[in-house]
C-alpha cells in the first residue's frame, strides 16, 4: 500500500473518531444512523449484535468524557468499518 494512501485512510480514521466520541458526548441518539442490523460491538469483553442492542447499551451509559490518545486501524472486509480506540472514558 501506498504511503500518502494509507496517511490518507489514517486521517480519516482520526476524523471519524473525533466525531463518534463528540457526537456521543452530545446525544447518544445522534449516534443511530452510523449502525445498521448487521453491526457488531464489541463493549467490555460482550459482543452486541444489531443496532437496537447497540443503541441500547449507548444509551444506558452515564454521561462520560472521551480523549483520544491512541487509535489502531486494522483491514477489514470492504463493506466493513472496524476500529479500535484506546482512549480511556472518565465520569464527567
Amino acid at each position: 500500500m501506498e504511503e500518502g494512501n494509507q496517511d490518507l485512510k489514517i486521517e480519516a480514521a482520526k476524523r471519524f473518531l473525533e466525531n463518534y466520541y463528540r457526537t456521543f458526548g452530545a446525544n447518544w441518539a445522534d449516534l443511530a444512523s452510523l449502525y445498521r442490523e448487521e453491526s457488531v460491538m464489541i463493549f467490555e469483553g460482550r459482543t452486541l449484535r444489531g443496532k437496537e442492542a447497540i443503541l441500547a447499551e449507548l444509551t444506558s451509559l452515564q454521561q462520560c468524557r472521551h480523549q483520544i490518545v491512541n487509535f489502531a486501524c486494522h483491514p477489514a472486509h470492504p463493506a466493513a468499518a472496524t476500529w479500535s480506540p484506546r482512549s480511556p472514558a472518565t465520569s464527567g
